[in-house]
């Protein structure tokens, strides 16, 4: 079967008609020899410049018929005058036509089309200085959010990029203690290893602390499958404090708690993510996980997980004589 890309409708039904019979070579051409890129496909590339469909039109006219006046373009584009007019200056002010008089009427003339380019250029150039400034700025327009009228968020995501880009969002946290229910063999499967060592290692950068629950019988899963050394035991220098759930508690779910934010990566075989923003959700959560975390702790599950480490590791030695 052949994909067949589907006909372009633009905000202006008019404007293609004549576009396409603007753009259209002649039998003369033809029979030249030569080959034009469909229109379409030219003011789509136009548009994707920073251009309206009226003023890719526009130009593309001033490309094929040389210096004109706006009541020619209008005729042959299908624009009334009064819009031409306005789309012909705003492609003056891109720097992309220059205006000259004749006999007392306007005509308009393209520039070169390498032009673009350097439009493109000035663009790339001036979005960059607004993304450092609002950069920046950043803490003091976020400042201005009212809590009390912010709506619960709730966004939905699908495979892997999904649950990353999830998981990257803990990293802006304003809270410095992140809290987690999390398995480190479903989590890697999920995300991929090294994904995990990256975000491991921003966490530590950016100075986040780590509270975990974990679960002994997942953890033990990670010496067996993984090795000793991707298992992110307790570890006070990397902000890591992991409390170990009873037995027969094991879930297959990661849930991160930070801000008003619930953050849920369901297993690798589901492949859902979850972010939710409400501060009556996440409180609830925090909640819940603070009764757990005071119930628990971090003796029982490390001391087995001690003695299956070293176990692992004798064994690792022996072999290697």
């Amino acid at each position: 079967m052949v994909y067949r890309r589907p006909p372009r409708v633009s905000s202006h039904p008019s404007l293609d008609r004549h576009l396409n019979l603007l753009l259209s070579p002649s039998e003369g051409e033809i029979a030249k020899g030569k080959r034009f890129p469909h229109s379409f496909r030219m003011q789509e590339l136009l548009e994707k410049a920073g251009l309206t469909d009226k003023e890719a039109a526009l130009y593309l006219g001033l490309l094929k018929y040389g210096t004109r006046t706006t009541s020619f373009l209008a005729g042959k584009v299908g624009l009334n005058r009064g819009t031409t007019y306005v789309a012909m200056h705003s492609l003056l002010a891109k720097g992309l036509v220059v205006k000259t008089t004749k006999r007392g009427a306007q005509h308009f003339t393209a520039h070169d089309p390498r032009q673009l380019l350097e439009h493109l250029n000035n663009q790339i150039h001036s979005l960059s200085h607004v993304k450092t400034t609002l950069e920046d700025r950043m803490e003091e327009l976020t400042a201005l959010v009212n809590p009390l009228t912010s709506r619960p968020k709730f966004e939905y995501f699908e495979g892997i990029e999904g649950a990353r880009h999830v998981m990257t969002q803990t990293l802006f946290s304003k809270e410095k203690t992140l809290r987690a229910f999390l398995s480190i063999t479903d989590l890697v499967d999920l995300l991929g290893l090294d994904f995990v060592d990256r975000y491991t290692s921003q966490r530590i950068e950016k100075d986040y602390s780590l509270n975990l629950i974990r679960t002994y019988e997942k953890d033990r899963e990670a010496i067996e499958r993984l090795g000793a050394e991707q298992l992110y035991l307790p570890n006070p220098k990397e902000k890591r404090t992991v409390h170990y759930v009873p037995e027969g508690l094991s879930f297959p779910v990661t849930m991160f708690l930070f801000d008003d934010k619930v953050a849920i990566l369901s297993s690798p075989e589901e492949k859902i993510s979850l972010l939710i923003e409400s501060r009556h959700i996440a409180e609830m959560q925090k909640k819940l996980f603070d009764l757990l975390w005071a119930s628990t702790g971090v003796q029982m599950g490390s001391q087995k997980l001690k003695v299956l480490l070293k176990k692992r590791l004798s064994k690792s030695s022996s072999i290697g004589r």
